[in-house]
């Protein structure tokens, strides 16, 4: 499983802040007229490469020559760009996973990989394209009751862009 949730930092603090995610919880009943400061998820699909980010200035010399600089600022040094593929993304973890996003908008999140290391993130700009794939199982749950209500299931699949800014390698949250 892993982890997200804000605030990521202690107060007037730069030190990673666990408390939200030391003791076991189930966000599975969380409702969506609060704030959700977290959710647990199933590990990723796949987890894209980390990369750099680069700061590239463009400029035109004198003769209209296009140049590249690529500076780094030393305040961003550590920054690493990664996409967490989530495929088979069921209906209420999607809805969920929505709903954190829209309530973490801006703000330094906790995040524990699927290999313990937790790290502060922020969620990359744009679109976060959710897609639904199909229906679960075939698309229909009967539900047991005097009624036989049937409910479709869907699956969906979402690719999260996160931006890590500081790494925690020696935090333990799940002893």
């Amino acid at each position: 499983m892993i982890y997200f949730w804000f605030p990521g930092f202690l107060p007037n603090s730069q030190d990673i802040d666990i408390t939200k995610v030391e003791t076991p919880w189930n966000d599975y009943e969380s409702d969506v007229t609060t704030v959700r400061d977290r959710i647990m998820l199933r590990n990723p699909n796949w987890i894209t490469d980390t990369t750099k980010q680069q700061n590239i200035i463009v400029k035109r010399s004198m003769n209209d020559i296009v140049r590249t600089v690529i500076t780094n600022d030393r305040r961003y040094m550590d920054l690493r760009l990664c996409t967490l593929a989530f495929t088979d993304l069921r209906k209420e973890r999607r809805i969920a996973l929505e709903h954190f996003i829209l309530c973490a908008e801006g703000q330094y999140i906790g995040y524990k990989d699927p290999y313990g290391t937790c790290h502060i993130i922020l969620i990359g700009t744009g679109d976060i394209p959710l897609t639904q794939q199909a229906r679960a199982g075939g698309g229909v749950i009967q539900k047991s009751g005097p009624s036989l209500q049937t409910i479709e299931d869907e699956i969906a699949t979402v690719d999260v862009t996160v931006v890590i800014v500081r790494t925690y390698d020696q935090v333990t949250i799940d002893g």
